[in-house]
């Protein structure tokens, strides 16, 4: 199907407030009885993040954000609709406007995209798990339709997987992780720039830390946050015995923090499994250790180095 998405504007209304209704005579889309205005309906999503399918003049679908708070610290969640008209669904097409919806939500700075959906809407459930949404919990009879019976709602929620979106130091390090980079470099990495070196440099620094130093030697955690302490504290010039001195000082103050936390700073111990050889690593994988154990290690180290910079 040779179709295209384009921006809404007012004038899809009469289209788009159509496809609207049909959605809420399913009985399973929503818990609207009627269509707003498009006044009302436009106060109420953002203007930005606003979409329709379309194929040569006519709208076949459209998906839209609408923000979940008035408070500036949610200002990057929204909470996402997409409606497709009755005789274009089950042809992809709502996937195609989610993911440019997806898109389009990150270009303007959102994180998080949430939607609340009907427990008996199997389809958006299984789109929205498509697109990387996952689901948080269950809202057990929530509300209840015209008919007077009660439904449960699905919470589906999907964080950004762009770093840049991200200003939690913490959570920006996990997104790196789980991107493919090691425990040294998601520590290490989300430091660098306020400490004067690029990213690109900071990743390939670091990339030889991952795992414990050899493979379950120091935790790469650990590693990533030494090399950001010297950055801030080290010594470059060899007169400069002080800053020497200072950086062993706030080292040992890390080791000694992170090991208040875990008891060590070894990988092989922190994991209870030698990296170094292969099968260590295989029952390490196995048992979803560096999916499990290495984040929380992140995510302390980093707690502590932000309170030692």
């Amino acid at each position: 199907m040779n179709y295209r998405i384009d921006k809404m504007t007012e004038l899809d209304w009469e289209e788009v407030s159509c496809i609207y209704l049909e959605g809420i005579n399913t009985g399973k889309a929503t818990f609207q009885t009627e269509v707003p205005s498009w006044e009302d309906w436009d106060k109420g999503h953002v203007s930005s993040c606003r979409l329709v399918a379309r194929l040569g003049d006519v709208v076949l679908g459209w998906g839209a954000l609408s923000p979940t708070s008035s408070r500036c610290v949610y200002e990057g969640v929204a909470e996402v609709s997409v409606y497709i008209g009755e005789k274009y669904r089950g042809q992809g097409l709502g996937k195609i406007l989610l993911e440019n919806l997806i898109k389009q939500s990150e270009e303007n700075g959102f994180w998080t995209l949430q939607s609340g959906i009907i427990s008996e809407n199997i389809s958006s459930i299984a789109l929205h798990e498509s697109c990387g949404f996952r689901v948080l919990g269950i809202r057990e009879k929530i509300a209840k339709m015209n008919t007077g019976k009660w439904h449960d709602v699905v919470l589906m929620e999907r964080r950004s997987k762009n770093p840049e979106l991200v200003t939690n130091k913490s959570e920006k390090a996990a997104l790196i992780f789980n991107q493919g980079f090691n425990c040294s470099q998601a520590v290490f990495s989300v430091f660098c720039e306020e400490l004067g070196l690029g990213e690109e440099v900071a990743l390939k620094i670091s990339c030889g830390f991952g795992g414990g130093m050899c493979q379950g030697e120091v935790c790469g955690a650990v590693t990533g946050a030494v090399m950001a302490l010297g950055l801030k504290y080290g010594q470059s010039k060899s007169e400069d015995t002080e800053s020497k001195e200072k950086t062993y000082e706030v080292v040992k103050e890390f080791c000694d923090s992170f090991k208040a936390i875990h008891s060590s700073i070894i990988c092989k111990d922190l994991l209870d499994f030698d990296l170094s050889k292969e099968n260590g690593r295989k029952i390490a994988r196995e048992k979803g250790l560096f999916t499990n154990k290495c984040p929380k290690a992140i995510k302390d180290a980093i707690n502590i180095l932000e309170q030692i910079l």
